[in-house]
């Protein structure tokens, strides 16, 4: 079976059994290794073709991350074996390990306070409670999207995820001024599906829609690093940790299936190091 017709039938199969986050990054993947092998034959491919796979990308984009690469490599060993059971056997490119980014807290607050007095603009509202929950609950931003009316439990400050990248349900939970800001939402646009919707389509916000609410929050307020989703996430994280949660709450808040994923965030970050280091040194 040629390479381009193995990965449709394989793209079917992840798109039952993965989610819609995860799904979307194996088709980006996947068009790239098209690229290099669509003369191939998908039972042919042997390590060596991938190193030279390597190669090809490195020699096209130098500043290309090992970490990357390797995204690669699991996605093609993963193809492979879905169709023919067979493994390829191909260590893993050593990664360099980069501390976490997050959202400073002088950036968040500019964010939201700008939010907040941008009254006469229909979408701030809805942006504010978009921030506000991302950063209240650490929720993905795909898993956040699928929130509706009926996953909230007000009086509990509760709410049910039930679209996760897991695929397995849990709990999270919202602060009361978030809560305020949710239910002016609901009831200013008589919402009874999703919480966060377009206001041109009528429909679910979609994470391209999110993406560039971002980008253009950070030019307007000329912001010297990115917003993007994920980092709202980070910071949850840390600024759980750091206000003296245990790293097992964090995980099944998080949706993590490993302690190991969520140790990451153990780094906390550089102020708070710098702070406790001068506690001790001075």
């Amino acid at each position: 079976m040629m390479f381009r017709e193995a990965s449709k039938e394989f793209l079917d199969y992840i798109k039952i059994t993965k989610s819609n986050g995860t799904y979307r990054l194996y088709i980006t993947k996947i068009n790239i290794l098209d690229t290099f092998f669509n003369s191939y034959e998908i039972e042919d491919i042997t390590k060596k073709d991938l190193v030279r796979f390597w190669s090809w990308r490195k020699d096209n984009y130098k500043d290309i991350k090992a970490t990357t690469l390797n995204k690669y490599r699991t996605i093609l060993i993963l193809l492979i074996e879905y169709h023919t059971d067979k493994r390829l056997k191909i260590k893993k490119l050593k990664e360099t390990k980069t501390l976490i980014k997050v959202i400073d807290n002088k950036v968040l607050f500019d964010i939201l306070n700008y939010l907040q007095t941008q009254n006469g603009y229909k979408e701030a509202l809805r942006n504010l409670v978009l921030f506000k929950l991302l950063l209240d609950t650490g929720l993905r931003i795909n898993e956040l999207l699928h929130l509706k009316v009926s996953d909230f439990n007000f009086p509990e400050n509760t709410i049910h995820a039930k679209i996760t990248k897991s695929r397995v349900e849990r709990y999270v939970y919202f602060k009361d001024d978030t809560k305020r800001l949710v239910k002016r939402l609901i009831t200013r646009d008589s919402t009874r599906g999703y919480i966060l919707q377009s206001y041109k389509s009528k429909k679910r916000l979609s994470v391209d829609m999110v993406q560039n609410i971002c980008f253009r929050i950070e030019r307007r307020l000329g912001l010297e690093y990115t917003i993007r989703p994920h980092k709202w996430r980070h910071t949850f994280a840390t600024r759980f940790l750091k206000g003296g949660a245990d790293i097992e709450t964090l995980r099944l808040i998080l949706g993590h299936a490993s302690i190991k994923t969520t140790q990451l965030y153990l780094h906390l970050d550089n102020d708070f190091i710098k702070h406790e280091y001068f506690k001790v040194m001075n």
